[in-house]
């Protein structure tokens, strides 16, 4: 895909043509494979605004997975069928919601 440096929605571009490039690849669509591919592309250009877009792009990916990572939450029903809601530090608050 031929990706033109005025695009307005750039970072979506080149995500968009990561993604393109997986599936015809055979590979799965994953933040690590969009990242690699994010990587050949600013590798492959002699674009310094393409370069400096994919390693930005590349930045909001890893800092977007780590941040949802942190804020994950579940709930599981104990024998009391009392709802109980865990985050990655522990028990929410410390007590149990009902």
């Amino acid at each position: 895909m031929e990706i033109d440096e005025n695009d307005s929605n750039l970072n979506d571009t080149l995500i968009g043509d990561a993604v393109l490039t997986l599936l015809q690849a055979g590979k799965p669509v994953t933040v690590d494979g969009l990242v690699s591919q994010l990587k050949l592309t600013a590798l492959n250009t002699k674009s310094s605004i393409i370069k400096n877009t994919c390693e930005h792009t590349i930045t909001a990916l890893q800092n977007s997975i780590g941040t949802a990572q942190n804020n994950k939450n579940y709930f599981v029903r104990d024998a009391d069928n009392v709802l109980v809601q865990f985050s990655n530090e522990g028990q929410f608050r410390g007590k149990k919601n009902h």
